[in-house]
């Protein structure tokens, strides 16, 4: 597969014509997170711009665990294209495991959006990105079950690929699959964001 495999999701929504774009397309940051926002008009990197012609919200997640199972963080980065209104946004939990936190900074990415939009997503997780765009259907079709030799299993984390799947509904989603530490600026950023924020949840509880 390619490393940066692209793949759409969802049904695009309608724009209005005649009215510009919103620059307070944000929810605020929540209390429990570390969340940095800064201008970065202009600057927009190639191959984003090349990934959709309405891309208007690229966003980028990663998750990271200290041991898996054990302290994990997540981290975006939500870049507005028209505007270059960027926002990063991290937190953690005590005991989770690496893909629960890939998950969640997704989840979290798409909580941050205030109305339905056409958002690229670039991820290093193909549990992720295969969940979405492969698994999910047939894992509705059966209640959320998925087939296994021993027959059909709950899915594992449930809960999040439920909430995940009614936040991703509201948008058009395209998919970039990357891969990981080979130097992406923003996935190394995010990595950086959810290491970051674990470190610091560890030295709270120590």
């Amino acid at each position: 597969m390619s490393p940066h495999h692209i793949i759409s999701l969802g049904v695009p929504p309608g724009r209005r014509s005649g009215r510009p774009y919103d620059a307070n397309w944000l929810l605020p940051p929540a209390v429990c997170m570390i969340s940095r926002e800064f201008d970065v008009m202009g600057i927009i990197a190639n191959r984003d711009m090349e990934s959709g012609l309405d891309t208007e919200v690229i966003l980028y997640t990663d998750g990271a665990c200290s041991r898996n199972p054990g302290p994990g963080g997540w981290a975006f980065i939500l870049r507005h294209v028209p505007t270059g209104k960027t926002v990063e946004v991290s937190g953690a939990k005590p005991d989770t495991t690496n893909n629960q936190m890939e998950l969640q900074a997704l989840i979290e990415g798409l909580r941050h959006l205030t109305r339905p939009t056409n958002i690229h997503v670039v991820t290093d997780s193909s549990y992720v990105k295969q969940g979405l765009t492969e698994w999910m259907e047939n894992w509705k079709r059966r209640g959320w079950k998925r087939k296994t030799k021993n027959g059909l299993k709950p899915v594992k984390n449930v809960e999040l690929w439920k909430e995940l799947d009614e936040l991703s509904q509201r948008h058009h989603v395209s998919f970039e699959l990357v891969r990981g530490h080979t130097g992406h600026p923003e996935n190394e950023r995010c990595d950086e964001l959810a290491v970051e924020a674990y470190k610091k949840l560890i030295d709270g509880i120590s």
